[in-house]
């Protein structure tokens, strides 16, 4: 329906323009053969004043051809004719009696006329023309983008207040899951050292079992602890720090503290001793993330191994840490979805929620930062570009 009044609108518009551009091209003529008229009328006029001239008095018809071609239209000329009027015995008013008697004040008045109903033709055309479709239409469209827009602004705000209730929510649940899950963990604990202490058939098959209990129970503690640390930094209530960070230790850091086999990771700082000003702790944690997300898209390879390395441009203003691995890659849709909560690759294992990922980009960008995924060229898998600006202005003086 409002494609169909906006269509009618344009439809109505093109109507208008075309009727306008044909009224001034029709006025244009009428003026152009006015004005042509009464200078061929005037031209005409001239020419046979001169020739009643000669054809009463020879002389005084060549003489008065001279004038034309001499004479200047000037107040002094303009009395003087009024005077000759007065002497040949016809008084000042005489001009205007030769006009209505030749007809030239009727022919006036009618050309008058002309243009005058010319004139509001193009003023009621401007009125007119469109006004019950035209400019009824677009104030039905007003109005209804104001109404939506009204409305857009309401469910604005009715999704916010329904956010800060699901991340309210996400917290409580969170919260009330730790305790009872520092519960099992602690238990899990006092299982195992009681199965090593009492003499139990079968003893390596229970502790295999405790065993996988505690890592799963590790594993749902770091989720918890991802899903609130996201919900905190999208509520506004982590305040990150700008201490000056040496980001070749931060990078040591963050690879020590992943779940990647060392020896399968290689670094390569080419820009050794640059410092950022960071919260250190957070982008450990975004850049921990980044990795382990690697090391699961080479854990089935022998050959597998993650590369990273660290650069800077050439002002120094911008620090480019590079993340590549020689696994499988990224699809065009991982490109798209990857940073996406809760969106996971064809190659994530057991109990990866994708919040990994999402909760590094979060990290980064509160950072001034950013990150883009992509495949390594030269490597042949994922790739991973986090770029954080160096602020140099905020570099201590020497």
């Amino acid at each position: 329906m409002k494609n169909d009044k906006a269509q009618d609108m344009l439809s109505d518009i093109r109507k208008f323009r075309r009727n306008q551009i044909i009224l001034t091209i029709v006025t244009t003529f009428v003026n152009v053969v006015i004005v042509a008229g009464i200078i061929t009328y005037y031209r005409l006029k001239e020419q046979g004043f001169c020739g009643y001239m000669f054809l009463d008095n020879e002389e005084m018809g060549k003489k008065a051809a001279s004038c034309f071609f001499t004479y200047r239209m000037s107040k002094a000329n303009a009395d003087a004719g009024i005077m000759a009027m007065k002497a040949a015995g016809y008084g000042t008013n005489a001009f205007s009696y030769i006009s209505r008697f030749n007809g030239e004040v009727y022919l006036l008045t009618g050309l008058v006329v002309i243009l005058t109903l010319m004139f509001f033709a193009e003023i009621m055309n401007c009125i007119f023309t469109g006004r019950k479709t035209v400019l009824v239409n677009a104030e039905e469209i007003i109005e209804e983008n104001y109404r939506l827009k009204k409305t857009i602004e309401n469910e604005q705000r009715y999704n916010e207040k329904q956010y800060r209730k699901m991340q309210d929510f996400i917290e409580n649940i969170a919260h009330q899951i730790k305790t009872p899950l520092a519960v099992i963990a602690m238990k899990l604990d006092l299982l195992k050292g009681w199965i090593t202490e009492v003499p139990v058939e079968n003893t390596l098959h229970y502790e295999k079992m405790v065993d996988v209990c505690s890592l799963n129970t590790f594993k749902i503690k770091k989720f918890i602890k991802k899903l609130l640390d996201i919900s905190r930094i999208e509520a506004g209530k982590v305040i990150f720090a700008d201490d000056e960070v040496e980001v070749d230790s931060l990078v040591l850091e963050s690879i020590n503290s992943s779940i990647v086999n060392l020896d399968k990771v290689t670094t390569s700082f080419n820009d050794s001793g640059l410092n950022i000003f960071a919260d250190e702790g957070w982008l450990v944690e975004s850049l921990v993330n980044i990795i382990d997300n690697c090391g699961e898209y080479i854990k089935n390879k022998d050959d597998g191994r993650i590369y990273i390395n660290v650069e800077t441009e050439k002002d120094r203003s911008l620090c480019r840490i590079t993340i590549s691995d020689n696994g499988k890659g990224l699809s065009v849709e991982d490109f798209n979805n990857i940073f996406n909560r809760f969106e996971t690759g064809s190659e994530a294992g057991e109990f990866r929620y994708g919040i990994g990922l999402n909760l590094s980009k979060l990290i980064i960008e509160s950072h001034n930062g950013r990150i883009r995924a992509g495949n390594s060229e030269r490597y042949g898998g994922a790739e991973f570009t986090v770029e954080l600006p160096v602020y140099a202005l905020k570099r201590k003086i020497q």
